[in-house]
């Protein structure tokens, strides 16, 4: 359109938008209906259509402390979430158990669900486990 109005196309920038598709024109130097003359150059902005989201790559953080998990979710633009607490006699008390997802990669803003040991149950623990006295 621009070529056929006998104008020049100037410099072409491209640039994410979320509401107008890829390839179509977001604006332009020279707005549309005003005169000029011909052979006037024309910026133009292209849509590349929504901007993909970014993902991070997620490391396993089982066996480590809690607040190591934590920081490094806030620090990738990640949300954790405690799903419980569970004895373990395998992980240490504040350590994590397991986590979802486990690996692979996410996008920013989304959560992971961690699971916190509360360390081994001892017998000398009330705990859950009913007491009766004999």
């Amino acid at each position: 359109m621009i070529k056929s109005a006998k104008l020049k196309v100037g410099t072409v920038t491209y640039e994410y938008d979320d509401s107008v598709a890829e390839g179509k024109v977001v604006s332009q130097s020279v707005a549309g209906g005003k005169k000029v003359s011909a052979g006037t150059t024309v910026d133009i902005l292209v849509s590349r259509g929504k901007k993909p989201e970014e993902k991070v790559s997620i490391q396993s953080f089982v066996g480590r402390d809690e607040e190591e998990l934590l920081d490094w979710a806030y620090a990738n633009g990640l949300n954790a979430t405690k799903q419980s607490e569970e004895y373990s006699n395998n992980y240490p008390e504040g350590m994590i158990i397991s986590m979802t997802p486990s690996s692979g990669n996410a996008s920013k803003g989304s959560t992971i669900k961690y699971v916190l040991s509360l360390g081994p149950k001892s017998s000398g623990q009330g705990g859950s486990d009913s007491e009766t006295d004999e």
